[in-house]
């Protein structure tokens, strides 16, 4: 193509690599790389120009190895990640299903999870440029759980978790949570 067209490496990269990185992150598809992209062997190569292109352009934070690809990952994916594994860690076998939904890093990073507590509520987990919240949902509305914490900062998860846990708590009678084991 280059001799054909006559085009240089970076024209070829800008005709055909950039359109179709920019087609991939607007419908929203998982970005993986055959490599790591960050091995030195791949310094100078389209690989590496590709994922410091999606750095740069599109809020890609960090590669996470998964078989034999590199999943190119953005700064939101990471955070939900990282919160969701908090919650699941405090919660235990007291949460169930956390669905993440309208995660995204444009204009700023931004996302939702939702998840059943107790099997009794399902609760909205909210991001948004660092601010957090819950909520319960009941369908056609919902119901603010109130929270010290009003900022996301992973050291304090654990303390948003905590009163969420205590709120939710007072909800549910003693005896339902004595049957399952909740009751301490």
């Amino acid at each position: 193509i280059e001799t054909k067209y006559k085009l240089t490496p970076d024209e070829m990269f800008e005709q055909f690599n950039i359109p179709a990185l920019e087609r991939a992150v607007k419908d929203g598809k998982t970005i993986r790389f055959s490599h790591d992209p960050m091995l030195d062997a791949y310094k100078d190569s389209y690989l590496r120009k590709e994922w410091n292109y999606l750095k740069s352009e599109h809020n890609y934070k960090r590669l996470k190895q998964e078989g034999d690809v590199w999943i190119a990952v953005k700064k939101s994916d990471q955070l939900v990640d990282e919160i969701a594994n908090e919650f699941e860690t405090y919660f235990g076998d007291k949460i169930d299903t956390i669905s993440i939904y309208n995660v995204t890093d444009t204009p700023y990073p931004m996302f939702n999870f939702r998840f059943e507590l107790y099997n009794s509520f399902i609760i909205e987990f909210s991001y948004n440029r660092g601010a957090i919240g819950c909520g319960i949902n009941f369908g056609n509305y919902g119901v603010d759980v109130k929270n010290s914490i009003g900022w996301y900062d992973l050291k304090n998860i654990g303390q948003f978790c905590k009163e969420l846990d205590e709120d939710i708590r007072l909800r549910i009678p003693d005896k339902f949570l004595q049957r399952k084991g909740w009751l301490e």
